[in-house]
């Protein structure tokens, strides 16, 4: 008897309308097109929509798991909440409980534990760009950290639609967490926690800021915003676009983990060796386990940091450090880890008000003004 492989049967209009919807998501993300219109089909792409449509054609469930495990698929949740913003209160906590593991590897998770959430890296592949080599990549996915929510403000849901002709402004954002302090990597408690303060839910942590750099990029976000208002009348939008997951490597939260579990983690005589080798550096080094060593760090010029980082990677990771994909993935959007590059997440009005003010996020030294608007 022969056996035959058939497709799976669809449901003719919904099946017409998931391919025309994934068709167009293609042809906007298609490395061909411009970076605004890869930005705009991530954006689309991520509301779940299309994947969602797809999966109703071929009669595929909207949930996982089961019994009192059950819960949305992270793309349902992303177009429930898309299409019905304003559900009824029980679809959504049930749709907020699905988006809280939005993101992650598959089998990695996110665990409450009284105050702190508990994040499991998984045994799923993660992005190989953390860390390229292969001998670390065990490390990396076997690790586990622990960050304190130190509270963040509510994103309102807003729909594109609202703003359409308004002009607006797009700049780099890295994938950084932000609203927290890592206070544990695997079975260490951090001697000095560190704080998460960036990325793109930056704007929603620090009120009144939409993002963080060095004084001359925000200069340039600033004059853009005010020749734009001055063309068209309006404030425009400050969308940030996300940058690949080293790019989290200029602010210093990657090498102050690094450090912090280095001072955590080190014999003495380890301990010593450091701080000997960051003194050709940063010759008036205070040593690792001084509370004044984390801001001596922060004021190193950027490529004084990347070398410190390169060389607690190499000559450290062996005795008790940490590799530079760990640093990177501890402070990283839990989110983040599997969301593609350039897409935009999060926006804000631009306000009149220019001034350079002193800076929130660590290595950068100057913020642009704005209000909320949403994400």
């Amino acid at each position: 008897m022969a056996d035959y492989i058939i497709p799976t049967p669809r449901n003719p209009i919904l099946g017409l309308l998931a391919d025309a919807m994934m068709g167009g998501l293609a042809y906007m993300e298609d490395p061909r097109r411009t970076q605004q219109m890869r930005g705009v089909g991530g954006l689309l792409s991520d509301t779940g929509i299309a994947q969602t449509v797809d999966r109703l054609a071929s009669g595929e469930p909207l949930t996982k798991g089961k019994g009192f495990a059950t819960r949305m698929k992270p793309e349902t949740a992303a177009a429930a909440m898309t299409l019905a913003p304003e559900a009824v209160p029980i679809g959504r906590a049930a749709m907020a409980a699905a988006r809280a593991t939005k993101g992650l590897p598959v089998g990695a998770s996110i665990r409450d534990v009284g105050s702190s959430n508990i994040i499991r890296m998984g045994e799923n592949k993660i992005d190989p760009r953390f860390d390229p080599r292969v001998k670390e990549q065990q490390r990396i996915a076997e690790m586990v950290t622990q960050v304190e929510p130190t509270g963040a403000q509510q994103i309102p849901k807003v729909s594109l639609t609202q703003f359409e002709g308004r002009p607006f402004i797009t700049s780099m954002s890295d994938r950084t967490a932000a609203g927290g302090n890592l206070v544990r990597i695997n079975d260490v408690e951090l001697n000095r926690p560190v704080g998460l303060l960036g990325g793109q839910d930056y704007m929603f942590n620090n009120p009144g800021k939409v993002w963080a750099s060095a004084a001359n990029p925000v200069r340039q976000i600033m004059g853009q915003a005010q020749t734009l208002k001055e063309i068209t009348g309006q404030n425009p939008l400050f969308l940030p676009w996300r940058m690949a997951p080293t790019g989290g490597d200029f602010a210093s939260m990657t090498g102050e983990t690094m450090l912090s579990f280095a001072d955590s983690t080190l014999n003495k005589r380890n301990k010593a060796r450091l701080d000997k080798q960051i003194k050709q550096f940063i010759p008036e080094w205070s040593g690792v386990s001084s509370p004044g060593s984390v801001q001596q760090f922060r004021d190193a010029p950027d490529q004084v940091r990347k070398a410190l980082k390169n060389m607690m990677d190499v000559e450290f990771r062996d005795v008790g450090g940490l590799n530079i994909g760990q640093a990177r993935l501890a402070v990283t959007d839990p989110r983040a880890r599997r969301w593609r590059d350039e897409c935009r997440r999060n926006f804000r009005k631009q306000a009149d008000d220019r001034r350079i003010g002193p800076p929130v996020l660590s290595a950068c030294s100057s913020w642009p003004g704005s209000w909320l608007v949403g994400g």
